[in-house]
């Protein structure tokens, strides 16, 4: 593995230099127009969308497109009557089984050289090229890249409002926190003034925990010498338990932090009763605020007495995958020069507003457009008198899933007043500023169908424990001060060290170590 990444990685340094003068590709792509077969996955294709007809205007290429729903799929691909691409992110099952075992999808490193974007975008992120190669040193989906004012795991929302007019200002301790969800209590009159939910994944407890320690992630992490180290059984967690638990105690965090449903969230958010929360922000409107304006603030990092640094967890500009291509297709070259149209950096040909940002919002100047070059401001463009949303409009006009490199609009903020940009105005003032450097790579880490086998019987039922403790722990149905060292010895009994193997053996591949 090491060898054969080693070769795709300095491929890449080598074609990034000899194909630069191919940057202005020749349009069409075909001298006449073809069709070919694009898979989605929906329960039914809809409105062709606009980024795929101007598409097919500039290059000759006519995508017929048929859907098939996610529970269906892994019948679809046994059946084996393929499309000639898919057009979304295939689970890793199945890149195994019909990738490298099956041989069955094209591997993208034999066609670099007709994909000079895409090579380009390889050297812009170092990281690329080991995310999105398997095991066996292939590349069979093609990444989407983004960078946002909103590229952040780790948040919490508060309201603006409902802060200043208890008289409070914006914490910056984690003791500042508590202090001041004691006075918004109060000035509510007893309601619970944190309303964001703690589970693994969750928005809320990756930027909380980071306040507690050194470690950025709740979950694995390189232990700062090259070793993997588990969180969950860490002192780190412990007092980012034992912190939480205080606040669940005296009715800081709501009693029902587990169970509140989404209308009742955001009922209390609404009514200004919870103050801080995750998610729940992305649904208030002018009309939930007395100013009629969306006063949503987003909380820098808080630091604590036992680490004074300002860092969150940090996130890839690069997730999932797309475009699959049937090794049986007779269009392999012509799709793999459509597809690298979706990662240029400027417009491919004038006028056509075509390049990476396409694939998010289509073709500059249709939905979207640079408002203000200054302030680094955008504005949506939508037909007059459509009354859905931006983003039904992107999704069912515009584009069938992100694809692409989408950052043209990397830390832009949209030019019209709202939830969306006071929500992008937090990120880019505190939250962005403070990402860690260098994420650990958990969602990229490739493992064998063996390592695969020992996570399936080993780290399932681990994390399963790890989310029934962790709110035993919160809510003092376990003590925490008693319960501590049963609960990591019982983790430990349930194989730990052979998981932590396992995504060491993965992480060492990742560094380039076997």
């Amino acid at each position: 593995m090491k060898k054969t990444l080693s070769l795709v990685l300095a491929l890449v340094l080598a074609l990034g230099v000899f194909c630069a003068p191919a940057l202005a590709a020749e349009y069409p792509i075909v001298s006449e127009p073809i069709t070919v077969a694009g898979l989605v996955m929906a329960e039914k294709v809809g409105d062709e969308r606009i980024l795929w007809k101007e598409l097919e205007k500039l290059t000759g290429i006519h995508v017929e497109w048929t859907a098939v729903e996610s529970d269906s799929m892994p019948v679809f691909l046994a059946a084996g009557n393929w499309p000639d691409f898919f057009h979304f992110t295939l689970d890793s099952a199945a890149i195994n089984d019909y990738g490298i075992l099956g041989g069955k999808f094209v591997d993208y490193n034999a066609h670099l050289d007709e994909m000079p974007h895409f090579v380009q975008s390889l050297e812009d992120y170092s990281e690329l090229a080991k995310a999105i190669t398997e095991t066996n040193g292939a590349i069979y989906q093609l990444p989407y890249i983004e960078e946002s004012a909103t590229t952040c795991q780790a948040r919490v929302y508060y309201r603006e409002d409902t802060l200043r007019d208890a008289g409070c200002e914006m914490p910056t301790t984690t003791e500042e926190f508590y202090e001041v969800l004691k006075k918004l209590k109060e000035y509510n009159n007893g309601a619970a003034p944190l309303i964001a939910s703690v589970f693994s994944g969750s928005y809320f407890e990756p930027f909380m925990y980071a306040s507690f320690g050194a470690s950025r992630v709740p979950d694995f992490e390189d232990g700062g010498d090259g070793s993997v180290v588990f969180n969950r059984t860490s002192e780190q967690y412990k007092l980012f338990l034992q912190y939480m638990h205080r606040l669940y105690e005296e009715g800081l965090l709501h009693q029902e932090y587990l169970t509140l449903d989404g209308t009742t969230r955001l009922s209390l958010a609404q009514e200004g009763l919870g103050v801080f929360m995750d998610g729940t922000a992305h649904s208030l409107t002018e009309a939930d605020f007395k100013s009629g304006k969306c006063e949503i603030g987003v909380l820098a990092p808080l630091t604590s007495e036992v680490d004074s640094e300002r860092v969150v967890m940090g996130q890839y500009p690069f997730s999932g995958g797309s475009f699959a291509i049937n090794a049986d297709s007779k269009y392999i070259s012509e799709l793999c020069k459509l597809f690298d149209i979706l990662y240029a950096t400027e417009e491919v040909a004038p006028g056509t507003g075509l390049y990476g940002e396409a694939g998010c919002y289509g073709p500059e100047g249709m939905m979207w457009a640079f408002a203000d070059d200054e302030h680094n401001y955008y504005e949506f463009i939508l037909p007059e008198g459509y009354e859905g949303s931006t983003t039904n409009y992107q999704y069912e006009q515009m584009i069938y899933t992100n694809c692409g490199r989408a950052t043209a609009l990397a830390h832009a903020v949209t030019s019209t007043p709202g939830n969306a940009q006071a929500r992008q105005l937090g990120f880019v003032n505190n939250l962005i500023p403070y990402h860690e450097d260098k994420p650990f790579p958990t969602k990229f880490l490739k493992f064998t169908e063996d390592e695969q086998f020992v996570l399936d019987n080993n780290y399932v039922e681990i994390k399963s424990k790890v989310e029934e403790m962790r709110s035993q722990f919160i809510t003092g149905v376990a003590d925490i001060d008693k319960q501590w060292d049963a609960y990591v010895n019982e983790l430990n009994a349930m194989g730990l060290d052979e998981v932590l193997k396992v995504y060491q053996a993965s992480y060492d591949r990742w560094n380039g170590k076997n």
